[in-house]
């Protein structure tokens, strides 16, 4: 099963049609084949939306989906550091962007990172909301395109993180069984 995104920026007319879109593809071939929906991707940090009209949009969605008796989870994706209580309180599903290569991180500490980057920014924010799901959207490492030294500069080609795909291995076989052993979702 899948998740179906909807795409939403700072366009009106585009926003529409990708809603439309959704119940175009509902209506054509029902939910069956689907885990739930994601409304939005980093339209917070791309500040095409506020958090306000994001919430509309997902109140909107969810509102039409109880008018059609639908009964599936309504998630939003963005930066694990955008997330808040508010915004948490309009989805079913939590689901957090979180790029350890962005963080100028080494690759050999990754995946230790980005557990409690997630748990601190994200998690956290739903303890009093034991109901809420959390998926980690989006997580990976480049396997090429330089280094990255997050809030530095970076002064040589092989500080901070750097893109490989010795690299991309080392988070890959360390995050996967990190995410097994301790039951994290995730889209790699």
């Amino acid at each position: 099963r899948v998740w179906v995104g909807v795409w939403l920026d700072n366009n009106s007319t585009t926003n529409a049609r990708q809603v439309r879109q959704l119940w175009d593809v509902i209506d054509n071939y029902g939910t069956d084949s689907m885990k739930g929906i994601a409304v939005g991707n980093e339209v917070l940090y791309r500040e095409d939306m506020t958090e306000p009209e994001l919430a509309k949009a997902i109140a909107d969605v969810r509102e039409n989906m109880t008018a059609r008796n639908i009964d599936l989870p309504v998630a939003s994706s963005d930066l694990g550091d955008n997330w808040t209580l508010d915004l948490a309180k309009e989805v079913d599903v939590i689901m957090s962007n979180v790029h350890p290569f962005f963080g100028g991180l080494d690759a050999n500490d990754a995946a230790d990172w980005t557990w409690v980057f997630w748990q601190n920014h994200d998690v956290s924010i739903t303890k009093s909301m034991p109901e809420k799901k959390h998926i980690i959207s989006e997580v990976g490492w480049p396997s090429q395109g330089g280094n990255h030294c997050g809030n530095s500069k970076c002064t040589s080609k092989t500080q901070g993180a750097v893109a490989g795909i010795e690299e991309m291995n080392i988070f890959m076989n360390t995050w996967v069984c990190e995410a097994l052993k301790n039951g994290t979702d995730y889209f790699w």
